[in-house]
């Protein structure tokens, strides 16, 4: 999706700021304790090898259950790598307190990730921790590079705690890692943004350019001219539809961690269990990902005749050259086949997942929806799977696609679904449900209102009638038939802007559309900057606040491999969402038990 080949470079920066801080320890040979669910992140920006090139002798993990032993006598220092949670640094606390684990020969210092906060200081002071001998300091690991088009600022629930808890943490590290990527790429100079929290970062962005005084980020000459800021809640539809995609589908149904799976492979009478990584250095998953799951087969197909006619090469060969030849290849071509054999399992998995009666079913429910069809009132599909009492998580689901499609739930209906879900499920589930309501999920209909989702989904073209699985002429095929409102927004502000669009922006929620320019030295701007990088293609940093779809992605992807749309997509995320796991952090679980007081 981007051309600018230098995402790499964020990682050597953030791979760099770590070895600087344990080169600035006082330790000679660390002991280094891992907060165990930060050791994957990490790793992705740093290897073992250079860890141990920069003073760390030993590395030891903190588990769930257990404990780690003594300091060795070879190191000097215990370093612990964690989290700011409150669990983890009584731990820590405990540990520094012994001295026949730490003695008073060996100091100790805490790295905290991505920051230090100020209760995790007075924890410390409260547990009796001599701040005197332990070193206090912080690693910023404020975005971790996925891929060359895909950036992470690792907050899966930044949604749920800005709408519900009105905490903004999110929205300080995701500038923070903007910022980062404007001292690597320079100063954007053009900013656009829909939404209130899209605003609030664009405020941040600013204000701490101010505050850094960034003189050397502003020789940089910009190599991104537009930074364009959608917030999760102007376009809830989206994570709520399920994802056709290839990549979607796997988010769907193995629920990567950090771009990980664990695929079982038949092997005779045996199942292998492999790793995976999901990303663009793997050839055949990177020609697969974005596809429609319909079109993966033919795919498959394509590949296996590929890698046997390359191996059938080497009975061919008659010469020296030739063999050489062929023997540089068979790594490559060992590779393609292993990976072949990888994703054909997980198609395998996908598919069977995509044709259950139960997914059929609900995605004709949903695409009923989506499209507009008797949004007002009661859903017979969705009155059926209550009365049964289907999974909780589907029935709300379809609610808030229904209600975002009819511009809210009318008053009488919502009172309906209510009192269904609380006879089905149980009263406590309405907690839920007030919190849908309150995260803008759920709303009911005002008196007059005027449902606008027609208007939108004719402006934005969101549901084109032609679909073609194989060739899509449209990226709307990501979900068999309907346009993320988000893409639509971004393809929009490239061609041919907002302006010609500005009854859809305002009609969707999130709250107002707000666009800023970024002063750069040596550059001229009236007005919107013309492309800094490229004199044909505009290359585009596009952060999602709230959260970010495989389906949004690849969508950017169809956009930037089209030939009349001369644009590139570097795209940065709170988190990665399916249908399933964008509500997860609403749904309380209450135990009634506990609070009856009589019990």
């Amino acid at each position: 999706m981007s051309h600018l080949g230098n995402v790499g470079r964020l990682k050597d920066l953030l791979c760099n700021e770590l070895l600087a801080l344990l080169d600035s320890l006082k330790g000679k040979n660390l002991l280094l304790v891992w907060d165990k669910p930060l050791m994957t992140p990490v790793n992705m920006v740093v290897d073992t090898n250079s860890l141990k090139q920069h003073k760390v002798h030993t590395m030891y993990s903190i588990e769930a259950t257990g404990s780690i032993g003594t300091v060795p006598a070879e190191c000097d220092m215990a370093v612990f790598l964690v989290r700011p949670d409150p669990t983890i640094i009584k731990y820590v606390a405990t540990y520094v307190n012994d001295k026949s684990k730490l003695p008073t020969s060996k100091s100790a210092a805490i790295v905290f990730v991505p920051n230090k906060t100020i209760p995790c200081e007075n924890l410390l002071r409260e547990l009796k921790v001599d701040l005197n001998r332990v070193q206090l300091t912080e690693f910023q690991l404020d975005l971790l590079p996925f891929d060359n088009d895909l950036l992470l600022c690792d907050w899966p629930n930044a949604f749920r705690d800005y709408h519900l808890k009105s905490d903004i943490s999110s929205l300080h590290y995701l500038s923070r890692a903007i910022m980062k990527i404007q001292t690597v790429f320079g100063i954007i100079p053009n900013i656009a943004c829909k939404g209130e929290a899209a605003k609030r970062v664009c405020d941040n962005i600013i204000r701490m350019r101010r505050e850094y005084d960034l003189e050397d980020t502003a020789a940089i000459a910009p190599q991104i001219d537009n930074l364009i800021i959608i917030d999760r809640s102007c376009d809830p539809l989206t994570p709520l539809v399920p994802q056709l995609n290839f990549e979607g589908l796997i988010e769907e149904v193995y629920r990567p961690k950090y771009t990980r799976i664990v695929v079982s492979i038949p092997r005779d009478n045996d199942v292998e269990e492999r790793k995976v990584a999901l990303n663009s250095a793997d050839e055949v998953f990177a020609d697969l990902r974005d596809r429609h799951i319909n079109a993966i087969g033919k795919l498959l197909s394509k590949f296996a005749r590929n890698i046997s006619a390359q191996f059938d090469e080497r009975h061919q060969a008659t010469t020296v050259a030739e063999l050489k030849k062929i023997v540089s290849k068979l790594p490559h071509m060992q590779a393609a086949k292993n990976s072949l054999a990888v994703f054909t399992t997980v198609t395998e998995k996908v598919k069977a997942h995509t044709e259950s009666d139960e997914y059929m079913d609900l995605y004709e429910c949903q695409h009923e929806l989506v499209h507009g069809y008797e949004t007002d009132r009661a859903n017979p599909f969705i009155e059926s799977l209550i009365a049964r009492e289907g999974p909780l998580p589907d029935v709300l689901r379809l609610i808030c696609i229904q209600s975002f499609c009819n511009g809210g739930l009318k008053p009488k209906l919502a009172q309906q679904y209510m009192r269904d879900i609380a006879q089905a499920y149980g009263a406590d589930k309405l907690v839920t449900w007030c919190n849908l309501v309150k995260a803008g999920l759920i709303a009911e209909q005002k008196p007059g209102a005027r449902n606008h989702y027609s208007a939108i989904k004719t402006t934005l073209s969101l549901c084109p009638e032609q679909l073609s699985e194989e060739a899509p002429a449209d990226f709307h095929y990501v979900t068999s038939g309907y346009a993320p409102i988000s893409a639509r927004l971004v393809q929009k502000f490239s061609q041919p802007g907002w302006r010609g669009i500005r009854d859809a922006l305002d009609f969707l929620p999130g709250g107002p559309v707000y666009e800023a320019i970024q002063k750069v030295k040596g550059l001229r701007q009236d007005g919107p900057v013309p492309p800094v990088y490229s004199a044909d293609t505009k290359h585009n940093l596009v952060v999602f606040v709230g959260g970010a779809t495989y389906s949004e992605i690849s969508a950017l992807r169809f956009l930037s491999q089209s030939d009349d749309f001369p644009a590139d997509y570097i795209v940065l995320t709170t988190g990665l969402l399916s249908s399933q796991s964008f509500l997860d952090p609403f749904i309380e679980e209450i135990n009634l038990t506990n609070l009856n007081p009589f019990v």
